[in-house]
């Protein structure tokens, strides 16, 4: 088992894990070069590619596609290598066996591992010179020769030099080296925990084990397919710092842990389980971070360190401060020992119900809302916006040194009482607790009635700055990854009987990890309650993404004003520019006539019962205008966009259902966020460029109505 000086940390408690991020708070060095030298990086493009690509959303490419001895291999052949080099990345969700099952890569390579000798018959031993397939298979047109072990199922198999097929790689064949390769790695991690010069403590780096496998096929052996260890190394997975920080803490971290101590946790048949394992409780130097669960990838595991899963850590810290600089380091960092035993594991909570999305993971732990503490308890940074319903500013917690926004209510008629506008969107915030929907940490009080606060995430950009700023637009595989993102908030909301009402581009934050969170509840509501004699009002969502219903004067609305706003940022990432730039309501309606053609009997029943339907000339229709202004959407795509911008509130599509559309299945499929590039942040007062003009949010005087449940 090689070994090469490093290996994965340990920690027995979380106290020593936070510990790493305290040092580096503590450095204040400034020394690039000291700097650069002290941080792991990322020591294999490919790995690191794999990790992302092939565990979270694998690529599904045609075995036909790879070469062999420099020839590409015929139409109707398919390779299985005669013998083929396996690598099994050991970051599990479960248990070691579930992921073997789930999840292992064959890594072909471009040359043979045996080579010939002068005489036909005679072979060199194997040449692991071809295990440099990080680098032959990392080239311009992919890496062609990555393939899932499932993927291999049915391929024809082949001895080197023979141009017959000699067999098909079955489901048998497979489990026969799953088996092989579950033993073998057993003894590997026995071994590691048995000598500790195996789990060297690393000064900046978390690190993941790369087990290779040399599997042989000779016909006149039982069974055919016999696995061998190759190499056992610890590679550096990612480094510390950075906007991945917390991908590693949640995830990584947690799934090595299980991997190591998992096959060694005593199997209770009777239950069907293993062994009773607590959170917090520690076997073999690890502590448990997670429960055991399906079959499910490490980028998508949920960790307890979460909020509201099943358990609810109401002592862990609310928030890891990411660190601005790296620190200097000692040999071998300080990591407590004796505190596990002091202190009894945490009790687990009721099961509260599940609400996140079903593409990107939660990113924070969300803390019990505190009652009111002082606005001084924050530093004031830089003052962001300014809305029609408060000011915002950048502020730093003096407590915790947490970057946070502070958002000014504005309550100039405080002899009238709290505007119900600014409980709405308290509350709305509060009901809508989701990853996709920016956190209110708590609300806070200046020395006047007038001030008040609302503590929410600081988010380092906004959809509409970044649009501008980018000198092309998305990838379809981000506006994908983006829009389910988005989607996925929507649905939850309209889930909780909340109306947004003001969704924009401008309105949607997004992190430096690719994760997108909706903002600005201002004009939030609930649907459903019982309505005043004037109606709803109209004055709502932003001119440019305010539905037709609205436009014309619809008393009364749904959801479906929601859903159309989505459509209409949906097309903005596809153009990178808002699809309707109206001047006022009769210009907007004229486009959105243009664009979509005039809404007849059949589209719009009710449209000629609107207050304002006779007062529009309607256009003529203009076929394939919708299909020209997207030539580069697919039809999928087209018909999704199509469903959001559908004339008939009672027709158009549902957030629920438009997460299910084909669309975000088909080729090329979602990136994942964390894949992301960064951008200098605009909202933290880095360099940016003037983004183009639009309409504010629709002023209206604040209601200082008596406050009522039904209200609410």
């Amino acid at each position: 088992m090689a070994d090469r000086g490093m290996g994965i940390r340990l920690f027995s408690t979380k106290e020593a894990l936070y510990q790493i991020f305290e040092e580096f708070e503590l450095s204040d060095s400034d020394d690039e070069e000291r700097q650069s030298s002290q941080t792991a990086v990322v020591a294999s493009q490919l790995r690191h590619f794999v990790i992302q690509e092939y565990i979270s959303s694998p690529l599904l490419l045609d075995p036909r596609e790879v070469s062999v001895n420099g020839r590409r291999l015929a139409a109707d052949l398919q390779l299985l290598g005669h013998k083929f080099h396996l690598r099994a990345y050991c970051v599990a969700s479960g248990a070691l066996q579930l992921y073997l099952y789930d999840r292992v890569l064959a890594l072909f390579c471009s040359t043979p591992y045996s080579q010939p000798r002068s005489s036909a018959d005679e072979l060199y031993p194997a040449n692991l010179e071809s295990h440099l397939t990080n680098t032959s298979l990392q080239i311009d047109g992919g890496e062609e020769g990555v393939r899932l072990l499932d993927e291999l199922i049915g391929c024809h198999s082949f001895e080197e030099g023979r141009s017959d097929s000699i067999g098909i790689f079955t489901k048998n064949d497979k489990a026969i080296i799953l088996g092989q390769m579950t033993e073998i790695l057993k003894e590997t991690f026995r071994a590691a925990l048995a000598t500790p010069v195996h789990f060297q403590p690393l000064e900046n780096a978390f690190e993941l084990y790369g087990v290779d496998f040399l599997v042989e096929h000779t016909p006149s052996q039982t069974p055919a397919l016999q696995v061998k260890i190759l190499e056992v190394n610890a590679e550096p997975a990612i480094e510390l710092t950075g906007p991945r920080l917390t991908w590693i803490l949640e995830d990584l971290f947690v799934s090595i842990a299980k991997v190591c101590v998992g096959p060694f946790i005593k199997w209770e048949a009777a239950r069907g389980m293993f062994e009773n394992w607590k959170i917090g409780d520690t076997k073999e130097h690890f502590i448990k971070c997670l429960d055991e669960s399906g079959s499910s990838t490490p980028s998508r595991k949920r960790s307890k360190w979460d909020e509201g899963d099943d358990v609810e850590d109401l002592s862990a810290p609310t928030q890891v401060t990411i660190p601005k600089k790296r620190a200097k380091h000692s040999k071998h960092p300080r990591l407590p020992t004796d505190r596990v035993s002091s202190s009894p594991p945490p009790q687990p909570l009721p099961p509260t119900r599940r609400n996140y999305s079903v593409y990107v993971p939660p990113r924070t732990w969300h803390p019990t809302i505190q009652s009111s503490r002082s606005v001084y308890c924050y530093e004031r940074l830089n003052q962001i916006e300014e809305g029609s319903y408060g000011v915002v500013f950048r502020a730093k917690d003096k407590q915790t040194g947490d970057i946070v926004a502070l958002k000014k209510l504005k309550l100039d008629e405080e002899k009238n009482g709290f505007p119900i506008t600014a409980l709405r969107e308290i509350h709305s915030l509060m009901t809508c607790r989701h990853e996709n929907v920016v956190r209110i940490r708590e609300v806070v009080v200046g020395d006047t009635l007038t001030q008040v606060f609302v503590v929410m995430d600081f988010i380092e950009h906004d959809l509409k700055t970044l649009l501008t700023n980018m000198p092309s637009p998305f990838l379809q595989s981000e506006v994908k990854t983006l829009m389910l993102q988005l989607l996925s908030a929507v649905q939850h909301c309209h889930s909780n009987w909340i109306l947004h009402r003001d969704l924009k581009s401008s309105n949607l934050l997004m992190n430096n990890r690719g994760t997108i969170k909706v903002a600005d509840f201002g004009l939030a509501r609930r649907y459903g309650d019982p309505v005043g004699v004037g109606g709803m009002t109209q004055l709502v969502v932003t001119l440019w993404y305010r539905a037709p219903e609205i436009l014309l004067g619809a008393k009364t609305y749904s959801t479906a004003i929601d859903i159309w706003s989505v459509g209409c940022i949906f097309a903005e990432l596809l153009l990178k520019e808002p699809l309707f730039q109206a001047k006022g309501e009769i210009e907007l309606l004229s486009m959105i006539f243009k664009l979509l053609g005039p809404p007849t009997k059949n589209s719009w029943p009710d449209y000629f019962n609107l207050p304002n339907a006779k007062t529009i000339t309607l256009p003529s229709p203009q076929p394939a205008a919708f299909r020209s202004k997207f030539p580069h959407l697919s039809t999928s795509g087209i018909d999704l966009l199509m469903s959001f911008l559908t004339y008939d509130p009672e027709q158009r599509i549902t957030a629920e259902e438009a997460l299910q559309h084909p669309y975000f299945t088909e080729s090329p499929l979602p990136k994942h966020p964390d894949l992301f590039g960064s951008f200098p942040s605009a909202a933290a007062g880095e360099k940016r460029r003037k983004v183009f003009d639009s309409p504010s949010a629709p002023a209206r005087a604040a209601n200082y109505n008596l406050l009522t449940e039904l209200d609410m």
